[in-house]
């Protein structure tokens, strides 16, 4: 049980204990380094202050650390978030990020998506599908094929844009002298574009930003409400964070994990009374007990115990909407737990909390539900233990 507890809390922290499998991998530590010679032939999960990619993983990449570095080759997906992101390593299918800084220096087979302070695509590099950024300064020097979409402060195109071109820059945007569109750009700002003597474009439509309403008009309508939101930075890191979490979890703890989602469906009511009794009874109870000198060591392990089922519990809560999300749309009697469920539950709670009042009253019933199932299956473990 504490080995559980443990490991989930340090999954919330992206750094993780050696773990393998013949469908999944995960590694972490302080630094973590896959070596050039070293081929993964499964999906990689890495974790730590420092994470380097030099060899090869066969498969899908998830990384999260303080400086992440992929010098190697993902043959599929990689979703990296953290503090300083290099990627010079060729991407088979998507790329998706969020960090601080951000540099791509290698060609990518599908989309990027990015979400974080800086982003940086260098000269050479070729970004095969759509790009999609919010960021704080966004320097694009490479070529993106498909269409753009970019809500930033500052953007500066120096490179090739081949596909529809939506860009809305709170400081400015400029056309360096190699910048080359091929399709008329919509831009939004609150100035006029810069465009240097060379630069190829195709015409720009240029919309004054609103000095008291700076972008909210120009998102729902150009971009959509979905992408309006998703361009929130905080909605990225964190939809990113708790997916990471979600799928470690589901490796880690499967049977705990399926034995919460069967009983948040088969005794909802008895969940969400233990979940509010441990949600509000745990704290109230540690206060009381940290009047007492006596009580202050119990207090201070409540208070522990609370602040990791409710870490628990959040991972958890994306892991159980998702599964009934695709229960609903299956006959199949077998729990859909798998990465599906925990990416689409993940993002379905993240959205809920997007939505003032109802969405806030619904999300906070599922993590009540989740709280509740959880410290049931944990009470069922403990047990069968005795």
């Amino acid at each position: 049980m504490k080995r559980s507890f443990f490991v989930l809390l340090l999954v919330g922290a992206l750094s993780l204990p050696s773990f393998s499998a013949s469908a999944m991998m995960v590694r972490g530590g302080e630094t973590y380094i896959l070596a050039p010679q070293e081929t993964v032939n499964d999906d990689l999960y890495a974790g730590g202050s420092t994470v380097i990619s030099n060899g090869t993983v066969n498969g899908d990449l998830f990384a999260g650390g303080a400086n992440v570095t992929i010098n190697g080759t993902v043959s599929d997906d990689a979703t990296i978030a953290g503090g300083n992101l290099s990627i010079f390593g060729s991407i088979g299918d998507d790329l998706r990020m969020a960090g601080g800084n951000a540099v791509i220096g290698k060609s990518v087979k599908g989309d990027v998506i990015y979400g974080g302070g800086s982003l940086h695509i260098l000269k050479d590099t070729v970004i095969e599908g759509d790009l999609a950024v919010g960021s704080g300064s966004v320097i694009i020097d490479g070529t993106v094929k498909g269409k753009v979409w970019i809500g930033g402060g500052s953007v500066v195109i120096n490179g090739k844009l081949d596909g529809e071109v939506l860009i809305e820059a709170e400081e400015s945007l400029t056309f360096g002298e190699t910048a080359a569109v091929a399709k008329p750009v919509l831009y939004t700002g609150r100035t006029e574009a810069s465009v240097a003597s060379g630069a190829k474009l195709n015409g720009i439509e240029f919309k004054q930003l609103d000095v008291e309403r700076p972008s909210r008009e120009f998102r729902q309508k150009d971009f959509g409400p979905g992408l309006a939101a998703f361009f929130g930075i905080g909605f990225i890191v964190q939809t990113l964070a708790l997916f990471i979490a979600a799928m470690v979890m589901l490796w880690l703890f499967p049977k705990t994990s399926a034995h919460a989602f069967e009983i948040a469906g088969s005794k909802p009511g008895t969940a969400l009374l233990l979940g509010f009794a441990a949600l509000v009874l745990m704290p109230a109870g540690s206060f009381v007990l940290l009047l007492t000198l006596i009580g202050i060591p119990l207090a201070l392990i409540v208070l522990f115990a609370w602040f990791l089922l409710m870490a628990v519990s959040k991972i958890l809560s994306g892991i159980i909407l998702g599964g009934y999300i695709f229960k609903l749309g299956s006959k199949s009697k077998p729990s859909p737990l798998d990465w599906k469920a925990a990416l689409v539950g993940v993002i379905a709670v993240e959205i809920l909390l997007w939505i003032p009042i109802i969405g806030w009253l619904a999300a906070f019933i599922i993590m009540l539900l989740t709280i509740g199932s959880l410290a049931k299956a944990l009470e069922h473990k403990f047990m069968e233990r005795k």
